[in-house]
This record gives C-alpha cells, structure tokens and sequence, in this order.
C-alpha cells in the first residue's frame, strides 16, 4: 500500500516509512569578518616561517661550522695551511732553518717569519696561509644561504665533507623555509570557531549588524 502524505521526518518514522528526497531545504547562513592576516601587515614576515629559536639555532650552526672549517684548514696535514706549516717544518733548506730559528727564538707563528722589504709587498703578496681563517670561514658558510660562494674553498677531504654536508643541510632547509613563506603568504590564518547558529549565539566576540 502506499499513500501520499506530508510528514516531518525523524528517526523513529524512518525505520517504518520509506520517504522521498526532499524538495525544499531552508538554511541559515551568516557572515562574519574576520582580521587581516598577520603576513600582510608585519613587516617581518619573511622571519615568520621559522620560529626564534629556530633562526638563534641557524646562527649558532654557522659559527660551530665556521669553527670546524678553519679549525680543519689550519691542521689537517692536508690543508693548504697544514702542508705548508708541514714544509716549513721538516725542509733541510737554508731559508727554511733560518725561519724555523727565528720562531723558536721569538715564538711567533711561521707566518710572521717571511720577511718582506716593505709593507706594501707584504699586502700585495697572498701567501695562501690564511685563507680560511675564522672570518673568511664565516663569510663562506653564510653566503651558502643564498646560494652563493667565495674564491677560497677548504682544500683537505675533511673540509670538503664538512662543506658538502653543510650545503646539504642549506638545501633541504632552503626548501623547508620557502614551503613555509608560500603558505604564509597564500593562506588566511583564520582562529573563528563558530561552527553554527548556537555557537553565534553564545559567543559574545562578533556582533550582529
């Protein structure tokens, strides 16, 4: 049998009457404004990907491995540095003796045992000692942020290696950094929690206009 009728529906008819799509739904919707997104209003918002103690982390990162770089320049024995502190100290040459006696006479470095005529050829004359010194290690693990670089690389193995986990490390961080600006950048970070008409209604933050 069936018969045609109007009938609210609920669930305990539901298990009894098999009823039609409906034909007419009534909704209620409302719109509320929210603020401006933080990114398009902080003039700093190119910090915003990371957190603080994230960006401290990246800078103390560059200066340990500033440190490690100079710190394998100066003594690997395979180092510009250390395969020239490495002749100077076993060479059987005049000029050689001569050097390694005047630095234990005044315990100097072996550097500050070349003697030049004047102070204009001493600036003009690159010895190679102090190529990657603390500075110029800085200065190289820095640029490595933006993809760039400097005319002195580490030349011993070790150096390298620590130089290629390094740039490693800035790539996948690079990556990171700009997966999070994008998103600062695209999205509106929204904090609204009404869901419904009662949440509306028991909130006293938004108004009604």
């Amino acid at each position: 049998m069936m018969n045609v009728t109007a009938l609210s529906i609920n669930t305990e008819r539901s298990e009894y009457i098999d009823y039609t799509s409906s034909f007419f739904e009534d909704q209620a919707s409302f719109i509320v404004y929210t603020k401006e997104s933080v990114s398009s209003s902080n003039m700093f918002f190119f910090l915003e990907p990371f957190d603080l103690s994230v960006w401290a982390t990246i800078i103390g990162l560059i200066v340990v491995v500033a440190f490690f770089t100079t710190f394998l320049s100066k003594f690997s024995p395979l180092g510009a540095f250390g395969r020239k502190v490495h002749a100077m100290q076993t060479c059987l040459c005049e000029e050689c003796i001569i050097r390694r006696e005047f630095k234990t006479k005044n315990n100097c470095r072996f550097v500050d045992t070349i003697q030049y005529p004047c102070d204009v050829v001493k600036c003009e004359e690159d010895t190679g000692l102090d190529d990657l010194s603390m500075m110029n290690s800085t200065w190289l693990i820095g640029t490595g942020f933006v993809l760039q670089g400097t005319d002195v690389f580490p030349v011993a193995p070790s150096g390298r290696f620590l130089l290629f986990v390094w740039w490693l490390f800035i790539m996948i961080l690079t990556s990171m950094y700009t997966a999070n600006l994008t998103a600062h950048l695209t999205l509106e970070r929204s904090s609204i929690t009404i869901q419904s008409l009662h949440d509306l209604l028991d909130q006293n933050e938004y108004t009604w206009v």
